[in-house]
């Protein structure tokens, strides 16, 4: 399997110019650049604009892999996210809440921005997989376009939709977990497992990540550059 996201992708505010800058001197593999849940909505304009302009101005930034989870499809503002950035380029967006209707609809949407701008090669899509019915409808959600180039699991939604507790353990996941792991690999895409939320306690974070590499999971997402 050829590693376009790889083991560690960070997530980081698109709306702190900090942070965007600080972000390329951690060893993350990729960089995920966030205008969904870490920007409030009154910022999501603004922090649209500045994130364009960084990633089109920031030579740093040229290197790097990069994706940016835009705003989930049942909102206003993915349109506005996938208009503005898909002129400077990042490797990936990160569809949240993804179904295949989702994804179909912005496939066509970049198709169309693609060819205006003349953007090459041509933007990958990653699912963000967090809701009970996004791990039952995952086959049909990796398959639904040739962008994807992996998948991304979402634990905290996912025990939130299903109105469970989310555990260190991580037993309430190992069902989604080894589904997701399974679907990926069998399209020969990356699976990318689910944050650990506690920062401070890197032994439990080490047993996730272990226990989520045996079930499949190629790569893990960081919320904090001591996780990666």
């Amino acid at each position: 399997m050829k590693k376009m996201i790889g083991r560690s992708a960070l997530f980081v505010p698109a709306n702190s110019p900090s942070m965007i800058n600080n972000c390329v001197a951690f060893d993350a593999d990729s960089i995920i650049f966030d205008l969904e849940d870490a920007v409030l909505t009154d910022e999501k304009d603004s922090a649209r604009i500045l994130l364009r302009e960084a990633l089109k101005s920031l030579d740093f930034l040229q290197d790097k892999n990069i994706m940016v989870r835009i705003n989930a499809l049942y909102t206003r503002y993915w349109e506005f996210d996938v208009e503005e950035l898909t002129q400077v380029r990042p490797q990936a967006f990160v569809i949240p809440k993804a179904t295949p209707v989702h994804i179909e609809t912005i496939d066509r949407k970049i198709t169309e921005l693609e060819r205006q701008y003349g953007v090459q090669p041509p933007i990958r899509l990653v699912p963000l997989i967090e809701t009970a019915l996004a791990v039952e409808t995952v086959n049909e959600t990796l398959k639904s376009s040739r962008r994807i180039i992996g998948l991304l699991f979402g634990a905290e939604d996912l025990a939130a939709d299903m109105g469970i507790e989310r555990t260190k353990e991580g037993e309430e996941i190992f069902y989604a977990r080894s589904k997701l792991a399974t679907a990926a690999h069998a399209l020969g895409i990356e699976a990318i497992d689910t944050p650990f939320i506690d920062i401070e306690d890197t032994d439990d974070l080490i047993k996730d990540a272990t226990i989520a590499k045996r079930l499949g999971m190629t790569g893990k997402a960081a919320i904090h550059p001591q996780q990666i």
